[in-house]
């Protein structure tokens, strides 16, 4: 009879950002019922904490945040090289042009400093 291994494989770590708590519960909640270890970020600079400490496997990011907002984080992700990726996923449920196209990079003005 073969014995289990002491050591479990490590669980996919996935951080939550979002100001809402609901919306960090409920994610947190649907993730780990799937087996990944959930952490969370209530604004964009906690986020970019937490990345640096110790990068996640995923990111779950709010694009609407007072203060530092999803796009903002996410440019600053992409210009770090431990966490660029080559594809992002893209937000699906946006109301206007001007957020879609934001989203997809094609801004027509100059991203804020």
């Amino acid at each position: 009879m073969r014995m289990a291994s002491q050591t479990s494989p490590k669980k996919p770590r996935v951080l939550v950002v979002d100001d809402n708590p609901f919306i960090v519960e409920l994610l947190g909640d649907l993730m780990q019922v799937d087996g990944y270890e959930v952490v969370s970020a209530a604004d964009g600079p906690e986020a970019l904490a937490q990345v640096a400490a110790d990068p996640p496997d995923l990111i779950l990011l709010d694009i609407m945040m007072p203060g530092q907002d999803g796009y903002a984080v996410c440019r600053q992700l992409k210009q770090q090289p431990a966490t660029r990726w080559e594809r992002s996923p893209r937000p699906r449920r946006l109301r206007g042009r001007r957020e879609r196209r934001r989203a997809y990079g094609k801004e027509t003005r100059p991203c804020p400093a």
